[in-house]
């Protein structure tokens, strides 16, 4: 569709003059991003007192990408995170607060690209009134969101208190059958999750730091592959504001309702890059960017995830 409307005779010939250099930049800085965004999730699990290999951290972090491009409001990478790490044998309470620990940093990133990039390069969001609404939204959005995950990690027992208090209001109203063993759980995970969060900041505050480092280094990655996509076709671009045009677009794209943000992203990109980028590239612009910062992690997130259950499924009839 995106091609339909923006594709002329001249897009033709810029694809033949696609420019292999920069598309191997753009792997790379994908290498970059994936190998750093796992990086981040082992040193978050090493400073739990847990184990994890770094192959499994980069798997963790690969299916979490899958599972937000096909969920609405790209949620549901975190409960499959939970899952995963579990699967590496990281108690439920201290996965818990790794992938919350996790989202947060990420949302930390995003805030902050966004708001260095609005400060900087404020005309690339002023100039369109659409963009500007959307960006103000989401804006007090990510800062509300930001917010709540800081008051569950300083205050994780009003957060399992509120989940004891709906079981009681659910076993009342007989929709759950038995709450003794789940208020059992709660309270041990709660507390695995609080001791959690104080070695991030007591006992393993390196591997913390490093965690917040390399997460930062798999952000970075994402906000230049923009100018190497424009570059590919011979337009060039100041990368400071290729990466101010990235930062802001994946501050607003969290909030999308459809999964991974389809359909807003690519119509949002448009808005904000089409008065200053030749129409001929515009609409292969964006499958290329797209394709590089989310779709190349979920197809790899897919065989990973793919693997896992076809494992699952033979141990399973393995023990039949």
């Amino acid at each position: 569709m995106i091609l339909f409307l923006t594709a002329n005779e001249k897009t033709l010939e810029t694809l033949i003059t696609l420019k292999l250099t920069d598309l191997f930049f753009l792997l790379l800085l994908w290498l970059i991003s994936l190998f750093f965004d796992g990086l981040s999730v082992y040193f978050l699990v090493k400073a739990t007192d847990e184990n994890i290999s770094a192959y499994a951290s980069i798997q963790t972090s690969a299916i979490k990408y899958f599972f937000n491009m096909i969920t609405p409001f790209s949620f549901g990478g975190q409960p499959v995170m939970v899952y995963y790490l579990s699967q590496q044998n990281i108690p439920a309470g201290k996965s818990s607060s790794i992938v919350m620990t996790k989202l947060l940093l990420m949302s930390i990133w995003a805030f902050l690209g966004a708001a260095i990039a609005f400060y900087f390069n404020s005309e690339l969001i002023t100039s369109n009134l659409t963009v500007l609404i959307v960006f103000i939204v989401t804006g007090i959005l990510q800062t509300l969101f930001v917010l709540s995950i800081i008051f569950i990690m300083l205050f994780p027992h009003l957060f399992f208190k509120f989940f004891l208090f709906v079981g009681k209001i659910g076993q009342r109203f007989k929709l759950f059958k038995k709450t003794r063993k789940l208020k059992k759980n709660l309270i041990i995970e709660g507390a695995a999750v609080r001791r959690s969060f104080k070695h991030y900041f007591k006992k393993h505050f390196l591997f913390f730091s490093m965690g917040i480092i390399s997460n930062g280094i798999s952000y970075l990655a994402l906000l230049v592959m923009l100018y190497f996509v424009f570059h590919s076709f011979g337009y060039t671009i100041p990368l400071s504001h290729a990466m101010a045009f990235t930062a802001l677009l994946f501050l607003i794209m969290g909030f999308f309702p459809t999964p991974g943000a389809s359909g807003f992203a690519e119509g949002l990109f448009l808005l904000m890059v089409s008065k200053s980028t030749p129409v001929a590239i515009l609409g292969i612009s964006v499958l290329i960017w797209r394709f590089f910062t989310h779709y190349l992690s979920m197809i790899v997130g897919m065989v990973f995830s793919i693997r896992h259950l076809s494992g699952f499924i033979l141990n399973k009839k393995n023990k039949k």
